[in-house]
Formats: C-alpha cells, structure tokens, sequence
C-alpha cells in the first residue's frame, strides 16, 4: 500500500478524464466495514456511478417551464499562474444538463472576456438539445464584477434570446449568524430566511428537522443570497428564487445523505477542487476536450 494512495487515485482519475473516461475510486479499506455500514458506502457508489455515466437519479418537484440555472464560477491552477472559468447548467428542477469550460487563461481581463463565450456556448447548446428558455438564473459562487456582468449581458444580446434574467451572488462564507431564541439549543429549523433588504435575503439550509429526533449541535452556516439589481427578471420573482436556491440543495447527487449544498455551487467546488489538483494548465485541456463528458457529471 503507497504511502499516500490519494495521490496515485487522483493520478489515475486524471488520466482516465483526459482519455474521457469518468471513474469512480475506493479506498479498499472502506470495503473492509461492519455489513451495516457496507451497505450504505455500496449505495452511494452505485449512485455515482450512475450520475458519472449519464443517468438522473433524482430531481426536486418545479414548475414545468423553460428556466435554466447556470451556476458561474472559475479556479486558479496550484501555481496561480492560470484561471481557469466554468459553468454547470441545470434545469430549474436541478437535474444536471451539462457542464462548460475553457482554455485556462493567464489575466483576470482575459477570463472576464471568456465568460461571454462559456455563457454563449452553454446556452446554445442546451437549446439546440432541448428548448428555448424563457428565464435564465445565474448563481456566481464568487460576487461578480462589472465586466463578468457585461460579458453575460453581450453573450444574451449575441444569443438573440428575449428572456428575463437574474444575477444571484450565493456567498456561504457571510458574517452573518441566525439563532432560535425559543429553543433550548437556539438552532432554528432549516429552511429560515431573513430579508436583509429588498435585493438580499439570509437562508438556513442546514438546522433543526422537526422530522427527526437527531440533535444538532453547532451554529449552521448562513447563507448570504444577493440578487444583483441589474437583474431583469420581476421584482416579485425574488423571494421565488431565494426557495430554488433551498430545493437545489435536495438535487445533490454527491451521496444519499449528502450536505445541504446547493448544487450549483457544490458541483462547481468540486470542479474547482479538480482544477487546483492538476499538474499542469494542459491537463485540463485535454479533459475539456472530451466531448462526452459535457453532460455526464464525471466530477462527482
């Protein structure tokens, strides 16, 4: 057994992406646990499995309707010599449509600038496979800076789509705290919001479950969702969009009993934890080039 087995399955995993090839790994040591425990490891891996190839293994109840969701987000490699942009589009019931990346770029000006064709291309594609859409949310993971919202704004324009759009800042790391000063533990039932102001709202997607007898200990994190007023879509949309952020966090197909993350800032970390993993900007050329991987969740 290698000292550090991480490091030769993250090796493997790369070069089996560069051939386009999804995997799923397992410590071996994982397989040698209580049968009671081995049930449920086994269930979460048939569950990868079945996402990395293609399936939908579950999606949260929505309205029927053409709005997609694109969560935003970028990565700097290990030597912070490049920045590399992505983006993962979902139906608005979270079932997973696609992923879309490009060429690492080495100035923030230069990533900026290819937010509009990672926008253009995403969009495209999924209403060449699907429909036109007639809503478009975007969820940043990092607030987003002027040029980022004028590259999505000319991407929409160059698209020719007469679609009302939302920008949503989903920040998890808020300063912000919110207690239940009616219950012994002052944990609040999960789901709690707080309206901060017209276009910012605090979310609880973590907390007590009056459906179960667990104790939670701790403060959950908040949720801190800003609504950039820059947005085109109605005003009375908002409080709307602040409960899909909540349902996305149902559709994480990382595992049955995955965290209260919403998926399309989950599934963008897991990109970007990808990313700062690589040896070398050309890795990641070589898996983005990989056609078939583009609707497969291989990151999973």
């Amino acid at each position: 057994m290698p000292k550090d087995p991480t490091r030769y399955i993250e090796k493997s995993k790369r070069t089996l992406l560069k051939a386009g090839i999804a995997s799923q790994c397992l410590d071996s040591v994982r397989l040698y646990t209580s049968s009671d425990q081995l049930q449920w490891i086994l269930g979460n891996i048939s569950l990868s499995v079945y996402a990395k190839i293609g399936g939908t293994p579950w999606v949260v109840e929505a309205p029927d309707q053409s709005e997609i969701i694109l969560g935003i987000s970028r990565a700097e490699d290990p030597n912070s010599e490049v920045i590399v942009g992505f983006t993962v589009l979902f139906k608005q019931n979270g079932d997973f449509v696609m992923s879309y990346s490009r060429p690492p770029v080495t100035s923030w000006i230069a990533y900026q600038e290819s937010v509009r064709e990672l926008v253009y291309e995403a969009i495209n594609e999924y209403r060449t496979i699907e429909r036109e859409p007639s809503q478009i949310i975007f969820h940043f993971t990092k607030r987003p800076g002027k040029r980022e919202i004028e590259s999505i704004e000319l991407a929409l324009d160059k698209l020719g789509l007469d679609a009302k759009y939302a920008l949503v800042h989903l920040n998890d790391s808020s300063g912000f705290r919110l207690f239940d000063t009616s219950h012994p533990s002052y944990v609040p039932f999960a789901g709690l919001k707080a309206r901060v102001s017209g276009h910012e709202s605090l979310l609880l997607l973590d907390g007590r479950d009056p459906r179960s007898t667990r104790v939670f200990l701790g403060t959950p994190s908040v949720l801190d969702i800003t609504i950039d007023k820059r947005s085109t879509i109605d005003r009375k949309e908002y409080p709307r969009l602040v409960n899909q952020v909540f349902n996305l966090a149902f559709a994480n197909w990382r595992g049955f009993n995955a965290r209260s993350i919403p998926v399309t800032t989950y599934y963008a970390y897991l990109i970007a934890k990808l990313v700062s993993e690589l040896e070398s900007a050309e890795d990641w050329n070589e898996i983005i080039a990989k056609s078939n991987l583009v609707d497969k969740a291989w990151f999973l």
